[in-house]
């Protein structure tokens, strides 16, 4: 993806860090902006939190509790929280039911 782009109504500016909203402007770390890029990338799918890790923090050992606080900073930056989900939305995981086939 290209070094900055437009996400809805927010200017992503990966080479400074920044996400520009209204004239007003946040600098994230790198690591919470690959995520977003990550997810701006795969639009419209279902992301597993294994795909993020994997390719978010490759050859790094990190918890998931890591990418938790990813997606808390990103979703206080786009306006966003876990009641609220209009830009980053979580999805259950989905289960096998005893019975049901793969």
């Amino acid at each position: 993806m290209a070094e900055q782009y437009w996400l809805g109504g927010f200017f992503i500016d990966l080479s400074r860090n920044q996400i520009t909203h209204n004239n007003e402007t946040l600098t994230l770390p790198p690591k919470v902006l690959a995520v977003l890029t990550y997810l701006a990338e795969h639009q419209g799918k279902v992301v597993s939190q294994d795909d993020l890790l994997d390719n978010i923090w490759k050859d790094t050992v990190v918890s998931p509790n890591t990418l938790q606080r990813c997606i808390a900073q990103l979703r206080k930056a786009l306006g966003d929280d876990s009641r609220q989900q209009h830009i980053i939305k979580t999805h259950a995981k989905k289960r096998l039911q005893p019975g049901m086939q793969r």
